[in-house]
């Protein structure tokens, strides 16, 4: 069941103009919501759109349209199938624009946790790769995390510490604080709010786009509504001047 679909172009860099998200909730024989998302997220190739003024102006337009219209559900259509369509980036496997799929369950097993799969180059198909920013569980509390939170304190006040690859998990549950001996409050939080559990425990019950019942709009977690969404629009009206 679709959930929302998500404009990111706060993640623009050189070449892309984003990311496009599709959210989906999983839901089970009769249609009940289970503890399960997933989530597509489309990389948008800057050659596709030809530049990012214009593809902010195409997402900005459809506020001009009436919610559910023909009109609107055509023009958000155009849209969608610039970065989810067949073929939207020949450069990467299968064609595909995806850079990441990603889940968030607790419908599986007996922990709550979160998982990334991209699309093999040499295979063509999802594979499980690492949680980005979020090291292995054993690492909490340790010293290694803490002598590198200590030594990269700077770029992780800032967001732009990068996890080596070497400390990243797996996968990543949702029941535990990060903590590291020694280290700076701040640094810390800053630290933790950046991995996967440490977001989605963020104002949020671990769930930013939460399930629905169907014909009910998915609930946004508190994170979203006072911190993204309004960080996002500030973004968005810089690109419109």
């Amino acid at each position: 069941r679709l959930l929302a679909i998500v404009n990111r172009l706060d993640l623009r860099s050189t070449g892309n103009a984003g990311e496009g998200r599709f959210i989906f909730g999983v839901v089970d024989s009769l249609g009940q919501p289970l503890a399960f998302t997933v989530i597509l997220e489309y990389g948008v190739p800057l050659a596709r759109v030809g530049s990012v003024q214009a593809w902010a102006s195409r997402w900005h337009k459809l506020a001009a349209l009436p919610l559910g219209s023909p009109a609107y559900n055509q023009a958000l259509q155009d849209i969608t199938d610039t970065f989810s369509a067949a073929g939207a980036n020949p450069a990467k496997p299968n064609g595909s624009a995806l850079n990441q799929l990603r889940t968030n369950e607790l419908a599986i097993g007996s922990s709550w946790e979160l998982r990334e799969f991209q699309i093999s180059r040499q295979s063509g198909l999802l594979a499980q790769v690492t949680v980005k920013q979020t090291p292995k569980q054993a690492l909490n509390n340790s010293k290694e995390l803490a002598s590198f939170l200590k030594a990269n304190a700077a770029a992780v006040l800032a967001g732009r510490h990068v996890v080596p690859p070497a400390m990243l998990a797996a996968g990543n549950q949702a029941t535990f604080d990060w903590q590291a001996p020694g280290v700076d409050e701040k640094v810390r939080k800053a630290f933790a709010v950046a991995t996967c559990n440490g977001c989605h425990t963020t104002d949020a019950f671990f769930l930013h786009v939460g399930t629905r019942q169907r014909g009910q709009a998915a609930p946004l977690s508190d994170f979203v509504t006072r911190t993204e969404l309004p960080a996002r629009a500030r973004d968005l009206a810089k690109l419109l001047r």
